[in-house]
């Protein structure tokens, strides 16, 4: 059984950017992945994208692609 998702806490909706959460590498940020592909396995889902906007954190957008598709990879076998 898929784990339930609990929202942020408070639920961030500001367009400043010092009042959202950072975006981060798959695998490095608070969602649990592995949940999010049994679930998406038993609904039937087949193919899967990563959509990854900057800033990438002192990294180029290759190696920000790079951590991402490391950290899934194990993951989607």
């Amino acid at each position: 059984m898929p784990r339930i998702f609990v929202a942020l806490t408070p639920t961030s909706n500001s367009l400043d950017p010092s009042k959202r959460p950072a975006i981060t590498e798959v695998g490095s940020g608070k969602i649990d992945w592995r949940s999010v592909v049994v679930a998406a396995r038993a609904a039937g889902v087949e193919y899967y994208y990563v959509d990854h906007d900057p800033p990438f954190a002192g990294k180029t957008a290759f190696e920000a692609a790079r951590i991402d598709f490391d950290y899934l990879q194990p993951i989607l076998r």
